[in-house]
């Protein structure tokens, strides 16, 4: 958001009476919610995907914590 943009919302804020301000918040707050758990469930779903697509396999062979960590 620019500042203008930003500045602008605040004038406009500030006019609204508290059950307006309320009502605005509630509504920016679900906005806000929605593509989070979208995107958070996109991602779980294409990394999934890509582990299906790459069949990958460790071929039985496991590694210390040093071995994943230290590297």
């Amino acid at each position: 958001m620019s500042e203008a943009m930003l500045a602008e919302f605040t004038k406009r804020a500030a006019s609204l009476s508290k059950e307006e301000t309320i009502f605005v918040i509630s509504i920016l707050l679900e906005k806000l919610k929605v593509p989070a758990e979208t995107k958070k469930s996109n991602s779980l779903d294409s990394l999934f995907s890509m582990a299906d697509r790459l069949h990958l396999n460790s071929n039985g062979k496991s590694w210390s914590r040093e071995d994943l960590y230290d590297r």
